[in-house]
């Protein structure tokens, strides 16, 4: 994939993460790190992009938030656009989840 430098921002896709950093997956542009989430505000987490033959240092909030930051638990939305659960439901990240972007209140 491209990345461009607009002004003073960085443009590109990036994707969301899949099960590894491989090779592989570096070919095809910037893909999220699953490795490497952590929590960022009350409500979400961000991770970095996967590193290959360069490192890109990024604030994952500004540059892709829907790529690179999901919800935390007991809260629903994506990216960075993350609320509460309603009253009776709940979100709880399950072991084998750790790919998901999007969190669903049940």
């Amino acid at each position: 994939g491209d990345v461009k430098l607009q002004g003073n921002r960085i443009v590109a896709d990036v994707r969301g993460p899949s099960s590894s950093c491989s090779t592989q997956d570096l070919t095809a542009g910037l893909v999220a790190d699953p490795s490497k989430f952590t929590p960022v505000s009350e409500t979400y987490e961000c991770t970095e992009v996967c590193s290959g033959i360069m490192t890109i240092s990024v604030d994952p909030w500004y540059f892709s938030p829907n790529s690179l930051c999901r919800c935390l638990e007991g809260r629903g939305g994506s990216g960075a656009s993350c609320s509460g659960c309603p009253a009776n439901t709940y979100w709880l990240v399950a072991d084998d989840d750790e790919h998901r972007m999007i969190s669903e209140c049940k």
